[in-house]
């Protein structure tokens, strides 16, 4: 089992590199929203990561079914180390969007790594097809 598990693992982080990080074409079209969408973005560049939820709680405001912006909250709630709000996250962008393989395989490692194998393994299965 722990060979397979590890062979999802590379695969699934394999996925994770050709995922970007844009916002939707409504996004672009919106000034306000694109501005806290990027600066939660940047904040979380600089390891800000309390000033980027901030700034994407004001993005999902004005487009509360952003997947990708419930995504990177996502990231920034596990760099802040809270697991409830993480998988809360990652739940949310796949609400908005089932198919996100980085909320996917976020979400999957999360459960993995706090004990929960079995819910795990369907996340990281979807997020490598």
């Amino acid at each position: 089992m722990r060979v397979h598990i590890k062979a999802v693992l590379v695969a699934v982080l394999s996925l994770t590199a050709a995922c970007s990080t844009t916002p939707s074409k409504k996004a672009e079209a919106d000034p306000d929203f694109s501005t806290h969408f990027n600066a939660g973005l940047d904040a979380a560049r600089q390891g800000r990561h309390e000033a980027a939820l901030v700034e994407y709680v004001k993005a999902l405001g004005l487009e509360p079914k952003n997947a990708e912006v419930h995504f990177m909250a996502a990231q920034s709630q596990k760099a802040l180390g809270r697991t409830d709000g993480t998988i809360e996250a990652y739940r949310r962008a796949l609400a908005a969007n089932p198919a996100h393989a980085g909320a996917l395989e976020g979400l999957g490692l999360q459960l993995l790594q706090t004990g929960k194998r079995d819910a795990a393994k369907p996340y990281l299965e979807r997020a490598i097809v």
